[in-house]
């Protein structure tokens, strides 16, 4: 109980624990200075550590598959169900962006593109194919994984002569 006209004051603001010379700890059990050198060095645990970065990465190809073979089975349904299900799947596949996006990454599609043995993708059926022939991506099988500094994860491609 507090007397009338007084502030009651809470135990974690350290007056009362300061005044008898003791040093004050948090709830979490750490005074400000350990708090304090603890922030400067959390600057290198911002950035997501190397296993949950491959985490999040394979869950993006695995879910940017899974939509894949999703809008393939709904071009089977009647138009009205086939444009309810087209606007689910976009919305999965915006929220994978939104989730890389945060993590500065980024998914990219080359289908329809030229191939070029330099591209960031292992094509899967090159043999079928002569040294001076044209080619042109086919499918995506999965996305290239991009991030501000370059390439994260290669995709995979399966590959056509060029249409003319």
């Amino acid at each position: 109980m507090s007397r009338p006209g007084r502030k009651r004051r809470g135990i974690f603001r350290g007056k009362f624990l300061k005044r008898r010379g003791e040093n004050f700890k948090s709830a979490w059990g750490k005074n400000a200075d350990q708090r304090a050198r603890d922030d400067t060095s959390s600057a290198s645990q911002t950035k997501p550590d190397q296993t949950a970065l491959e985490a999040i990465v394979k869950l993006a190809v695995e879910s940017w598959r899974f939509i894949r073979v999703f809008e393939h089975t709904v071009s089977g349904l009647d138009a009205r169900e086939a444009s309810r299900c087209r606007g689910s799947a976009d919305a999965f596949r915006k929220k994978i962006e939104e989730v890389l996006a945060a993590m500065d990454l980024r998914m990219v599609s080359i289908e329809g593109t030229a191939f070029d043995p330099g591209i960031a993708a292992t094509p899967l059926n090159i043999e079928d194919f002569g040294p001076g022939e044209e080619l042109e991506v086919d499918t995506m099988v999965e996305p290239i994984i991009m991030n501000c500094g370059g390439l994260v994860r290669m995709g995979s491609v399966t590959l056509r002569k060029m249409r003319k």
